[in-house]
């Protein structure tokens, strides 16, 4: 049992959460409660949207679940293979050939990766 000194820092663990990449890229979310499940959803679809931003060269402000990948960002099919690959590597899944095919929007990129994630 934790001494009474690390009782707040206890319950601070138990009520936060924590988002985490490895070196791997094995995203890890710790902590929290069942209030807080929502927002730590959402932080990890900003850390989508981060890779995305980064890897497209815009500003992470303009990606919504509903931006499609090439009439609103103009990514090309070499844009999506390198995007799914960098996804890969930073989640530590795999997507398929055929999956890859279907992805039009950002939210088909999180519906994938949340699939694969279970």
């Amino acid at each position: 049992a934790p001494s009474h000194s690390d009782c707040k820092k206890t319950k601070e663990i138990s009520r936060n959460h924590k988002i985490y990449v490895s070196d791997s890229g094995m995203l890890t979310i710790t902590g929290g409660k069942w209030t807080t499940y929502r927002q730590m959803a959402e932080e990890a679809v900003d850390k989508v949207a981060e890779l995305i931003a980064v890897q497209m060269g815009i500003s992470p402000d303009e990606i919504t679940l509903k931006t499609r990948m090439l009439e609103d960002m103009k990514a090309d099919s070499a844009n999506v293979i390198m995007l799914v690959m960098d996804l890969e590597n930073e989640f530590n899944i795999s997507v398929d050939d055929d999956v890859l095919m279907g992805i039009k929007t950002v939210g088909d990129v999180v519906d994938c990766i949340k699939g694969l994630i279970k």
